[in-house]
């Protein structure tokens, strides 16, 4: 039977790969050329660009301001659940995005969503693991962006 603590660990590493499968998502839309023509990127890599500028301006601005204010008002777990909340709401909204500056807007919003996420995740451990061993459960959850990223192409990029 695995411990809570290493289920925490374990829903972490899961979240942090899907973050992102999240962020290879859209350069994967790029390669798509109905994505493209329905937002009229075509061959505007100036404007391809912008669209991962926005995703990540609102990650940092997100993991610099927003986090200390969650961690302080609703403690690690709710943050993290609230965290996940608006990003899955920002997801289920992303098809409704008609335009470029829509889609720029939920990208921007995704990102904001996704900034506190490590920060409180090393809160979680912190908090549940002693100083001598949060080394092997920061590893274990760090390594889910190694693995969203080498699924998530192939995954995500298949359909095409």
């Amino acid at each position: 039977m695995i411990s809570p603590r290493w289920q925490g660990i374990i829903a972490l590493l899961l979240l942090i790969m899907m973050s992102w499968l999240d962020r290879v998502s859209l350069p994967l839309m790029l390669l798509n050329p109905a994505f493209s023509a329905h937002f009229h990127l075509g061959g505007d890599r100036l404007l391809q660009g912008a669209l991962m500028t926005v995703f990540l301006a609102g990650y940092g601005l997100s993991a610099l301001l927003l986090t200390p204010l969650l961690e302080s008002r609703l403690h690690h777990r709710r943050a993290l659940f609230f965290c996940v909340l608006c990003w899955a709401l920002i997801c289920a909204a992303s098809p409704l995005a008609g335009s470029v500056t829509g889609l720029m807007l939920t990208r921007s919003l995704a990102g904001a969503a996704q900034g506190p996420l490590l920060a409180l995740k090393t809160r979680y451990i912190n908090d549940h693991f002693g100083p001598r061993e949060v080394g092997k459960p920061n590893a274990v959850a760090a390594m889910g962006a190694t693995v969203g990223l080498a699924l998530g192409v192939p995954l995500l990029g298949a359909g095409d």
